[in-house]
C-alpha cells in the first residue's frame, strides 16, 4: 500500500507522539471537550451565554479527528486557546452545581482539571507550535501544483523550525 507523503507526515507526527503521557492527555481534553458540548444544546447553549458575559467572541470546541487530522487538532486547539477563559468559566459552573446530573459535573469537573492542569497546558502550547509547523509542511504537499523544489525547500523549513521547538 503506497501513501501520500502529507498522509506520512501525519502518521509519524501520531505515532512520535503517543509516547508522551501528555499527547494522550491534551488529546483527551480536545476530544472531550467537543464531545461535552456537541452531545448537549444546553451546554452549548450555556457556554455561549458565558462567552457573552464575558464579552468574548464565540469560539466553540471542534472535532479532532477526521481526513486532515493536523488541520483538526490545529482548529481545535485554536479553539482552545481563544475561549480558554470562557470555557474553565462555564465548566467550573457546571462542576459546582449542587443540582444536576452528576455525569454532567464529573466530566466537568474532570474537564477543569485537565485545562487547570500545568503540564496539559503547556503541551498543549507546544503541540500548537508544533502542529502549526507540521500543517504548513502537510499542506505544501497536498498542493497538486507544488514541485519538487518547493518541498525540499519546505522540509528543510520544518526541519528547521522543529529544531527550533526542540531547543525552546
Amino acid at each position: 500500500m503506497v501513501q501520500c507523503m502529507s498522509h506520512r507526515v501525519e502518521l509519524a507526527y501520531k505515532a512520535a507522539l503517543k509516547v508522551a503521557p501528555a499527547f494522550t492527555k491534551v488529546h483527551c481534553l480536545l476530544d472531550e471537550l467537543f464531545k461535552f458540548y456537541h452531545k448537549s444544546a444546553n451546554q452549548t447553549k450555556n457556554l455561549k451565554n458565558t462567552f457573552v458575559a464575558l464579552g468574548m467572541s464565540q469560539s466553540l470546541p471542534t472535532r479532532i479527528g477526521g481526513t486532515r487530522w493536523l488541520g483538526h487538532v490545529q482548529t481545535a486547539l485554536k479553539s482552545l486557546w481563544k475561549g480558554y477563559k470562557a470555557f474553565v468559566t462555564h465548566l467550573s459552573q457546571v462542576a459546582c452545581k449542587r443540582s444536576g446530573q452528576s455525569a454532567t459535573q464529573s466530566k466537568a469537573k474532570y474537564l477543569v482539571k485537565l485545562l487547570r492542569s500545568k503540564d496539559v497546558i503547556i503541551f498543549a502550547h507546544f503541540l500548537t507550535d508544533l502542529v502549526g509547523v507540521l500543517t504548513k509542511f502537510s499542506m505544501c504537499l497536498q498542493t497538486r501544483a507544488t514541485c519538487f523544489y518547493e518541498v525540499h525547500q519546505e522540509l528543510q523549513c520544518t526541519i528547521a523550525n522543529i529544531k527550533k521547538l526542540e531547543n525552546r
